[in-house]
């Protein structure tokens, strides 16, 4: 099979940028119908003599290859253009930097993931399209699990499986006895049976004299008031830590 023959614009294009120093990957899709062997072969017949060397392509250069790309009208990110052209991708984030406003504009921004990213077009002077607002943590979230379910229907699944499963585990686990709750509930009910144990043993020394009735009060009121010590539980266990007779 015949390789396509060169056409005038086509040599024209090899002159000019054969010249320059830029690498011949950065600029091989202006020639799209021609490989990098056949571009080589091609500058040979026509002798155009050796490229001069550079091992990085200048700032001008990148910027040509970059308005050759966005020149057919499609809109492109700075990824997608850095992909394109061979250049590195802060490269081409600096000169869209640089011409933003001036040469190159927002046209729009693009839902990639869960972020939105930028996409250029050729134009001077143009408005940017506005930036929408940043995806809350819920928002993201509800779209993660609905590209899972959608492109991994087996992994949702498994993962709807094992919430199951914990939920279960969780409503079948016995509840957790309130240790506060019910010591106070303990204590209130010994001081409520322990005050009406006073009151009828002051009734009863009432016929008994004066004496006697300061002295049995006196002996359930001390009873009361350790029914509301602190349990050797919440004191750290001090009793166990003391020794005989401290």
């Amino acid at each position: 099979m015949n390789a396509p023959k060169w056409t005038e614009p086509e040599q024209a294009i090899l002159r000019e940028w054969w010249a320059t120093s830029s690498p011949i990957r950065l600029w091989a899709h202006l020639l799209p119908s021609k490989s990098q062997s056949a571009i080589i072969s091609m500058a040979k017949r026509l002798k155009l003599g050796i490229r001069p060397v550079s091992r990085k392509p200048t700032y001008v250069h990148s910027w040509i290859c970059i308005e050759q790309l966005l020149s057919d009208g499609i809109v492109r990110s700075v990824p997608e253009i850095a992909e394109r052209t061979g250049f590195n991708a802060s490269v081409v984030r600096k000169q869209m930097k640089d011409r933003i406003g001036l040469q190159v504009y927002v046209s729009e921004w693009r839902l990639e993931g869960t972020k939105y990213v930028a996409h250029f077009a050729l134009g001077a002077f143009k408005p940017n399209a506005k930036r929408p607002k940043p995806k809350t943590h819920a928002e993201k979230q509800r779209l993660y699990y609905e590209r899972r379910k959608r492109f991994r229907p087996d992994d949702h699944e498994e993962h709807l499986r094992k919430r199951r499963l914990l939920d279960a585990s969780k409503r079948a686990a016995p509840k957790t006895a309130d240790i506060a709750a019910s010591w106070i509930t303990n204590a209130q009910t010994i001081h409520a049976d322990e005050t009406h144990g006073v009151q009828e043993e002051s009734a009863e020394s009432q016929a008994q004299g004066e004496q006697g009735a300061y002295g049995a009060s006196s002996a359930a009121t001390v009873r009361s008031l350790q029914a509301f010590r602190i349990p050797d539980l919440w004191r750290g266990s001090a009793s166990s830590t003391r020794g005989p007779g401290k």
